[in-house]
C-alpha cells in the first residue's frame, strides 16, 4: 500500500514538472471597447534615388500623431474603428534645399475609417472624401502604413510561432488610373521584452512587396486625361523589408513597431504619342517608427 502511495505521490510530482516545463499557447487578439481611444505618434523617413543620381535625391521626413477610436465592437470582437490625425509636419530636401511639406491640409482632421477583426485582419478600409484629387497620394500611403502596422496575429502567440498574411492595396492617380501593390509578410513571435518603457511581446518581420504590373496586367483608367497629358502610368517592381512589432498581451494593444523597406519602382507615363513617353526608375528607402503615447503622455 506504502508502496503505491509513493508511486502515486512520483509520478504527481512528475506530471507537475512536466506541466511546468510544457511551452503554454497564451491566446491572444486585438480588444477594443466602444469608446477606446489610443494615441499614436508616426515617424516616417524616405529616400527617394530616381535613374541613380544619388546627389539629387530626395529625402521626405514626416511626424503624425493619430488617435486610434473603437466607434463599435459586434459581438465576435470585429471593432469598427475611427483613424484621426491630429498632428502633422513633413519636410523634403534635395541636396541643401530643404522645403516644407504642407501634409497638415491633408491630413489634419481627416478620418480613415476601417473595420477591424480580432486577429488584426482588416476587411474594409475608407479613406475620407477629398476637393482636391491630389491629395489622394498622403492618405493612399497612410492607408499602405495602417495595414503594415498593425499586423495580423496568430490564435496563439508563444516563442517561436510563426504565421504570414497577404495583403493587397490599390492606390489612385487621378487620371492616370490605379496602381496596385501586394506584399506578403512573415512573422515569427519571440520572447517578452521592454520597448519605449513599455513590456511587450516581439514580432518579427519580413516583407516581400510586389507593384503595378507584377500584380496586375491591366491598369484601367475610367477618366479622360486632358490634351498634352499622359493617358496613363504603367508601374512594376518590387522590393523586400524587415523589421520588428511589439504586442502587449496584457492590454491587448499594439505598442509600436519599426520597419525598414527597400524597394525599385520603375514607372513609364504613356502619351498619345509614343515618342513623348518618359520612364524612370527610382530606389526607394523608407524606415517607419510607430509608437503607441500613454494616456498621460498624451494629455
Amino acid at each position: 500500500m506504502k508502496k503505491s502511495l509513493y508511486c502515486l505521490a512520483l509520478f504527481a510530482l512528475f506530471a507537475a514538472l512536466f506541466c511546468a516545463c510544457e511551452k503554454k499557447d497564451i491566446k491572444t487578439a486585438y480588444v477594443f471597447a466602444p469608446g477606446q481611444t489610443l494615441n499614436y505618434r508616426l515617424w516616417v523617413n524616405q529616400q527617394i534615388e530616381s535613374d541613380g543620381d544619388v546627389e539629387n535625391a530626395v529625402r521626405v521626413s514626416m511626424r503624425t500623431d493619430f488617435k486610434l477610436k473603437a466607434v463599435s465592437v459586434a459581438p465576435d470582437g470585429t471593432a469598427d474603428l475611427e483613424v484621426l490625425f491630429t498632428g502633422a509636419s513633413a519636410s523634403a530636401t534635395v541636396g541643401e534645399k530643404r522645403n516644407k511639406l504642407e501634409v497638415d491640409k491633408t491630413l489634419v482632421n481627416r478620418t480613415i475609417t476601417l473595420k477591424m477583426k480580432p486577429n488584426g485582419e482588416i476587411p474594409d478600409l475608407l479613406l475620407p472624401k477629398v476637393e482636391d484629387p491630389s491629395q489622394y497620394s498622403s492618405l493612399t500611403r497612410m492607408q499602405h502604413i495602417i495595414m503594415d502596422m498593425f499586423t495580423t496575429l496568430p490564435q496563439n502567440l508563444s516563442n517561436g510561432t510563426a504565421w504570414t498574411r497577404k495583403t493587397f492595396v490599390q492606390e489612385e492617380l487621378g487620371s492616370l488610373g490605379t496602381v496596385s501593390t501586394e506584399t506578403k509578410t512573415s512573422f515569427v513571435a519571440g520572447s517578452e521584452v521592454e520597448v519605449w518603457q513599455q513590456r511587450a511581446t516581439e514580432i518579427s518581420v519580413n516583407f516581400d512587396v510586389r507593384l503595378g504590373s507584377e500584380v496586375e496586367k491591366e491598369h484601367k483608367n475610367d477618366s479622360t486625361p486632358k490634351d498634352g497629358e499622359p493617358q496613363s502610368m504603367l508601374v512594376s517592381g518590387g522590393g523586400s523589408g524587415s523589421g520588428k512589432m511589439y504586442f502587449d498581451l496584457q492590454r491587448n494593444v499594439c505598442v509600436g513597431a519599426a520597419y525598414e523597406t527597400d524597394v525599385n519602382m520603375k514607372s513609364e507615363l504613356i502619351f498619345d504619342n509614343a515618342e513623348r513617353n518618359i520612364s524612370r526608375n527610382q530606389k526607394i528607402k523608407t524606415g517607419i517608427v510607430l509608437k503607441l503615447i500613454p494616456e498621460n503622455a498624451a494629455k
